[in-house]
């Protein structure tokens, strides 16, 4: 009799073992004075962030993944969310691609803008069970000058130095100014474009491409294999002269132009 019972029993325990879930660690944290998260790379963890964000234009770069669904209930279901995806020079100027990536999610430890139509105001960004992602955050093209341009994100505050970012009061447009003499430096999970080498004096401005901007093997499987074509900048300024179709897919990462129709290199 008491063998069974403490069969019984046995059976129970490994039962509520079998259904037992344990909850991830609570990790909560904001922008301004951020935990190390660090210590939870690559775990996954309950993760609450609390970021502001302006009406308009921001920066953002986290170390969880979001979905699209998630991203339109923290954000709003108008905002716009880009990534950088090619730079070039027009002499005075040094245009910054973003394009729209909103339909793929926001990906962790990635630099993005993000527009939005929301009021100024903190935003909670919980994920019960976020698999955190940190480390260097960096996406670097290069233009046809020979400058390095870095789209990068601030994993913790730090100097401003060097640096361009969106101010408040440029955020209408996406515009990346000069941050250096900010008072506070850059906060964590903002992002910002540093310049190396090359010209390094102009003005930058942002021009922003739909999610459905045609890919570069669309545009090289409608034109003859035979036939040289030329290729262009966004700007209209030809960058390659009588080129093949096969030849498209060595240029540089970045947005061109070929017989009027853009298209992207990854």
């Amino acid at each position: 009799m008491r063998h069974q019972i403490f069969k019984g029993l046995a059976v129970i325990a490994v039962a509520m073992t079998s259904f037992c879930v344990v909850d991830a660690q609570r990790v909560i944290t904001n922008t301004v004075t951020p935990k190390d998260l660090t210590v939870y790379n690559e775990q996954t963890v309950d993760l609450t962030i609390f970021r502001y964000i302006y009406k308009g234009w921001n920066t953002i770069c986290l170390p969880l993944s979001l979905t699209t669904d998630e991203v339109n209930n923290i954000f709003g279901e108008d905002c716009r969310l880009e990534t950088l995806v090619g730079v070039e020079n027009t002499g005075t100027t040094t245009k910054l691609n973003f394009k729209d990536v909103k339909p793929d999610g926001l990906k962790a430890n990635t630099p993005y803008i993000l527009y939005s139509t929301l009021d100024n105001g903190v935003r909670e960004i919980r994920k019960s069970s976020a698999y955190v992602t940190t480390g260097p955050v960096e996406l670097s093209f290069s233009d046809n000058t020979g400058t390095t341009v870095v789209f990068g994100g601030a994993t913790e505050a730090g100097s401003a130095d060097g640096i361009y970012g969106i101010l408040v009061r440029d955020n209408s447009t996406a515009a990346f100014v000069d941050v250096s003499n900010v008072a506070g430096g850059i906060l964590a999970s903002r992002c910002f474009i540093e310049l190396n080498g090359g010209e390094t004096t102009n003005t930058l401005h942002s021009n922003h491409f739909d999610y459905n901007m045609t890919d570069v093997q669309s545009v090289v499987s409608e034109i003859d294999p035979n036939e040289p074509v030329d290729v262009y900048n966004v700007s209209g300024v030809k960058i390659a002269t009588k080129i093949l179709p096969g030849e498209i897919k060595t240029l540089g990462k970045g947005v061109y132009v070929v017989k009027g129709k853009k298209f992207q290199v990854r």
